[in-house]
């Protein structure tokens, strides 16, 4: 009896000591600031985006790296400029959002702010489409049966570029460098900054959203481009994995 009641003890003790399974950790956003009298540095990324496996670290390293290159820009100009009048403040402003979805995909978008001490500030885009389970960066040919170039996309990407630029009274001819929209040769910018627009249907996207800062289609005084182009020009071209990733209309939101 001594030793069932023994056993009944060690027995009990295990149950309670045997560790459970545990929740994975909450996604935490990356928020850096730093302000000087000579420079701004601003890094952000909400939860949204870092939920992303991998990403957190990611983008956290990329924060370090930029504001140790803000650093050593910022003593570089001093040295160069030593007694420039101007009291410049040096810029760089990071803001990242988790965007649309397409199924098992999603994809992410940075806002960017600089400032060099040049004639201008300086705005640009980045832009970042991943596998949501295992956190995989994709590119915009890994999503396609063959090379973005070969699909009807340049022509559709091209068509909404002079689309916008006609909204705007800026003539197609003045797209900054020299613009081939169609065939082996097409020069416009496939691959990004390229992310998803969001759809009317909850998950999925109505197609792609192409970034494009100034200088990149256009004079610098016309700004950055936002582009997008539409699923039915593209999804016969969608590896059959991530098709169903696709559908409905742009949301005006």
């Amino acid at each position: 009896m001594r030793l069932l009641a023994a056993m009944s003890v060690v027995l009990a003790f295990a149950a309670c000591t045997t560790p459970q399974p545990s929740e994975a950790p909450a996604p935490q956003s990356i928020m850096m600031k730093d302000e000087t009298k000579e420079y701004s540095f601003v890094f952000q990324a909400d939860e949204k985006v870092t939920e992303i496996p991998g990403l957190y670290a990611t983008l956290s390293k990329e924060a370090a790296d930029a504001k140790a290159q803000l650093i050593k820009d910022n003593a570089e100009f001093r040295t160069a400029l030593p007694n420039d009048p101007r009291d410049v403040q040096l810029a760089y402003e990071a803001i990242w959002a988790r965007v649309a979805d397409a199924g098992s995909l999603a994809s992410v978008r940075m806002d960017f702010y600089g400032y060099g001490g040049g004639a201008h500030p300086i705005t640009d885009f980045d832009g970042r489409i991943f596998e949501k389970g295992s956190g995989k960066r994709l590119y915009l040919n890994d999503l396609l049966t063959q090379p973005a170039g070969q699909t009807s996309i340049p022509d559709a990407l091209c068509k909404a570029i002079a689309a916008e630029k006609k909204a705007r009274g800026m003539p197609f001819e003045d797209a900054g460098d020299p613009l081939t929209c169609v065939g082996a040769d097409a020069t416009v910018k496939l691959d990004g900054p390229v992310v998803f627009a969001a759809s009317t249907m909850a998950g999925k996207s109505a197609g792609l959203r192409y970034l494009f800062g100034p200088y990149a289609i256009g004079a610098y005084v016309e700004g950055p481009y936002v582009v997008d182009v539409p699923a039915a020009a593209f999804i016969k071209d969608v590896k059959p994995e991530y098709a169903s990733g696709f559908g409905g209309d742009f949301d005006p939101k």
